[in-house]
């Protein structure tokens, strides 16, 4: 009951991260096996084909990664690029204890971000969570 109660916020307040994680809460609480898993989803996707005209464009807009300039999401893709290129330039040895952004490699997405007016966003803290100071 918990668990429709949580999923109906959910989808009220529009918001992903929460339907995330309720969904992954209730297949690690419920111990739901693979085939739970491919009927749980079948029976999904025919609710979603049946409702066809619930609006979930919040949903996909949050989903789409193609010429995104939503600060967040690129935040996130710049700091998942940097570790890649630097785990990849240093030969799997890594760049140095706490130096993420201070020394390696930039990548694609930060250019997106200093030509959005935010080239130093997150450079420097060596996360991947969106901080605008």
């Amino acid at each position: 009951m918990l668990y429709i109660l949580s999923l109906g916020i959910a989808l009220g307040i529009q918001n992903l991260t929460m339907l995330v994680g309720i969904v992954i809460s209730v297949f690690v609480m419920k111990k739901i096996t693979i085939r739970q898993t491919i009927v749980i989803l079948l029976g999904a996707w025919i609710f979603s084909m049946i409702l066809s005209d619930l609006d979930i464009s919040y949903y996909t807009s949050r989903l789409d990664f193609k010429n995104t300039t939503n600060l967040s999401v690129l935040v996130y893709l710049s700091g998942i690029e940097r570790a890649f290129l630097n785990f990849i330039t240093s030969y799997g040895l890594g760049i140095g204890f706490q130096q993420m952004g201070v020394n390696g490699e930039i990548g694609i997405y930060q250019q997106i971000l200093a030509e959005l007016d935010a080239p130093m966003l997150n450079i420097y803290d060596g996360s991947f969570i969106s901080y605008y100071y």
